[in-house]
């Protein structure tokens, strides 16, 4: 049987990452692919902290509108016909400190 009519493999480590192994051609082409590489990294290092920042923004929003709504529920009991005065303030706050996270 010829040889030629059985499939070869690849060396096993030319796809270990899934991709086959790359030799820049010159130290050009090695220095704009690290420079190319170096702004990708970057622009998901700027991306990952901002998401970071959102998520803890997000988070004590959430927890100082929850604070809001206690004192609210007892204002209420004092005073239930400015209902409509302290949900406008808790919505103040909320919708303000939304607009503000999502122009961070």
């Amino acid at each position: 049987m010829s040889t030629g009519l059985i499939p070869q493999t690849p060396e096993p480590d030319s796809y270990a990452t899934g991709l086959a192994s790359f030799v820049p051609s010159s130290r050009a082409v090695a220095r704009a692919t690290r420079q190319r590489t170096d702004a990708v990294l970057g622009r998901a290092e700027v991306t990952h902290a901002r998401d970071q920042v959102h998520a803890v923004l997000a988070a004590g929003a959430l927890n100082n509108t929850a604070a809001l709504v206690g004192p609210a529920e007892q204002a209420h009991q004092i005073a239930p016909a400015s209902d409509p005065y302290y949900q406008a303030i808790i919505r103040a706050y909320a919708l303000s400190t939304a607009q503000d996270i999502a122009e961070f």
